[in-house]
């Protein structure tokens, strides 16, 4: 399922130093419901020539699906590679993938990563023993999360802790639900136990379930609900973008201050105060920071895909959704 932080895991392989050093290529592709091959392959190409810092051969504009696939297996024969198929949904799309990858033995890897067992097994060309089954946190490894993320420390104050194990109970040790949450009460007054009351009283008041989902969607309505106006029709706006999306944090900001969701400050221009709507979504937890440039600032950021369900479902009811699919195309 969602939410257990398997795409999290693996990019902390992925980034690692001595990993990246054991291989020539590095790709990362987000697969997701939505598969389409050409898109996928040409997005594949791009991030292996962007790496060697070579333009793409134009050919590759006018080739079909079969030139591209040929292609792909002769720039990754006799090289070591790691390719990582994020959120892969279907047997199908992974038998598509294969078929593009080299079968020369050069030690390189890939790594899927799947809500659905029978990819998982139908991915595995040797043995079971190489599918990781990610579980929920322990209760231990849970509070040391929410602790973390709420009071940035291992510590919790004793005039919180009751309330707080109990908040933390209703996560069910899903790393998702707990850092979301984590983001909202560390905005909270420590002093002030009936506010941490009634955010735990409000986990029975919207998308009411007892499955796992149910849990990690009440934590999502939780935090949104808790947002100021103007972060709200900011995140809102979000679910305009296709799943999985990575969007470019120059042209959001643009965005939001273009449809007036940025308010005037004295002493800060539009742009400044735009990003400091986006960084306090980020410390909620409910936008993600994707790449950073080499000057620090943020470059692209994205949303979960729970989320994403979540802020369409609210966008609709304040029919947003429709207005700003129509502001964001006139705007492109």
């Amino acid at each position: 399922m969602g939410g257990l932080g398997k795409t999290t895991l693996v990019k902390k392989v992925y980034d690692d130093t001595a990993v990246k050093k054991q291989f020539q290529n590095h790709a990362w592709i987000t697969v997701s419901q939505n598969f389409q091959f050409n898109i996928i392959i040409k997005d594949l190409i791009q991030q292996l020539y962007n790496e060697i810092k070579q333009p793409i051969p134009p050919q590759v504009e006018s080739m079909n699906v079969i030139m591209l696939s040929e292609f792909v297996k002769d720039f990754l024969r006799e090289r070591r590679y790691i390719l990582v198929l994020d959120d892969m949904w279907s047997i199908d799309a992974w038998e598509a993938i294969k078929c593009v990858l080299p079968d020369c033995n050069t030690a390189s890897s890939v790594v899927l990563t799947t809500r659905i067992a029978d990819v998982a097994s139908a991915s595995c060309l040797g043995s079971l023993d190489f599918v990781y089954k990610m579980k929920p946190l322990s209760d231990k490894e849970s509070w040391t999360l929410f602790c973390n993320r709420t009071f940035q420390s291992n510590d919790c104050p004793p005039n919180l802790e009751e309330v707080s194990k109990k908040i933390m109970k209703k996560c069910e040790g899903l790393p998702l639900a707990i850092v979301a949450m984590g983001g909202l009460l560390a905005l909270k007054d420590k002093g002030k136990t009936d506010e941490w009351e009634i955010i735990l009283r409000g986990f029975g008041s919207e998308a009411d379930g007892s499955g796992k989902f149910d849990k990690i969607r009440k934590v999502l309505f939780l935090s949104y609900n808790d947002l100021p106006h103007n972060l709200k029709s900011c995140l809102l706006y979000l679910s305009i973008y296709p799943e999985n999306y990575s969007i470019i944090v120059d042209d959001i900001l643009v965005k939001w201050i273009a449809l007036g969701f940025v308010e005037g400050k004295e002493g800060m221009t539009s742009t400044d105060i735009a990003m400091k709507y986006l960084k306090g979504l980020i410390n909620r937890s409910l936008i993600q920071a994707q790449q950073i440039r080499e000057d620090g600032k943020l470059q692209r950021c994205g949303v979960h895909d729970f989320l994403r369900e979540v802020i369409i479902s609210k966008s609709k009811r304040t029919k947003l959704h429709n207005h700003s699919h129509w502001i964001l195309h006139r705007m492109a």
